[in-house]
């Protein structure tokens, strides 16, 4: 077979260009697999902190309604108030306020409503006190969720950094 030099460079060209194609369609879906890691670990991450935030608000609440549950069937307002003020020395615990059963406050520590207004990382957690079937009352407990909410933003910073290293390599 006779190859001109016009038909070699044309041979050439097709190669490169199939080479080329191959290599952005790697990169193309390189990339895209990127962007759907990262999308699915800032999914996950969100829903890891709110996991979290919702387990620790409803273990601190389930302990102050066990906790507090004789002083509320006796309406010990000292006892409770006692219980309410240890509470809020662990970290995150911005109010607690135990009711009775007809709804009155019978004890309340920390942050009032009132300052709670317009707050951002708040979450409130409610449970209700009983002794066997017999409701006494109710527990609230107010956290303050700044200190875990804010490993979202950092997360999201990680990955983007991540992914620009990988894409400049």
């Amino acid at each position: 077979m006779n190859v001109t030099p016009l038909h070699s460079r044309l041979l050439a060209v097709a190669r490169r260009s199939l080479t080329l194609r191959f290599v952005a369609l790697y990169g193309a879906v390189f990339v895209l697999g990127l962007a759907l890691s990262g999308a699915f670990a800032a999914t996950r991450m969100a829903k890891l902190v709110d996991a979290t935030i919702d387990t620790f608000g409803n273990t601190v609440v389930s302990q102050l309604a066990h906790t507090a549950l004789d002083a509320a069937m006796q309406q010990d307002q000292i006892a409770l108030q006692a219980h309410l003020s240890r509470l809020l020395k662990a970290p995150g615990v911005i109010s607690a306020a135990v009711f009775d059963v007809q709804n009155q406050l019978l004890a309340q520590a920390g942050a009032t409503p009132y300052e709670l207004h317009n707050r951002r990382y708040l979450h409130n957690f409610t449970t209700t006190m009983a002794l066997g079937d017999n409701i006494i009352g109710r527990v609230v407990v107010t956290l303050d969720t700044a200190g875990i909410e804010r490993v979202q933003p950092e997360m999201h910073a990680v990955l983007a950094a991540g992914c620009a290293v990988v894409l400049i390599l």
